[in-house]
């Protein structure tokens, strides 16, 4: 599993236990440059499976579910959802704009990511998900 984390590496492997520490110890200074980061498993002749993540603040952030697999047209991707917020899009970052219902506690976010590194073809059912093609993306 590559690992992508904030400002502070890219293109990583990375264990479970050792991300889960590093998601606890992020602090708002962190955040300053960078917010963003993904896991990747490359799947040899078929594609990649990734998870990426968006820090709203230290507490809180937005999954991204990818399944690029090319016998998936177009793949298929999902955006977490709490169902309390509206789905007003908002700028996290780097004009990134994400839907308001996307946000979802740390503790969510991490047990995602735990079971995302223990079955990654399987969305992680510890949270609902959103198909992103129904998110009513602004032009």
């Amino acid at each position: 599993m590559l690992v992508s984390f904030l400002d502070q590496f890219d293109d990583q492997e990375i264990k479970k236990e050792q991300i889960i520490r590093l998601f606890n110890q992020v602090k708002a200074q962190d955040l300053e440059f960078s917010n963003s980061g993904y896991f990747a498993l490359n799947i040899p002749n078929q594609g990649q499976i990734i998870l990426l993540f968006w820090f709203v603040d230290s507490k809180r952030l937005i999954l991204r579910y990818d399944k690029n697999i090319p016998t998936v047209q177009q793949g298929e991707s999902w955006l977490t959802c709490n169902e309390q917020m509206n789905s007003k899009l908002f700028d996290i970052g780097d004009d990134t704009w994400l839907p308001l219902n996307a946000i979802i506690s740390l503790e969510i976010a991490l047990n995602c990511i735990a079971m995302f590194y223990d079955e990654p073809m399987s969305l992680p059912n510890e949270t609902k998900w959103q198909n992103v093609s129904d998110v009513m993306w602004n032009d």
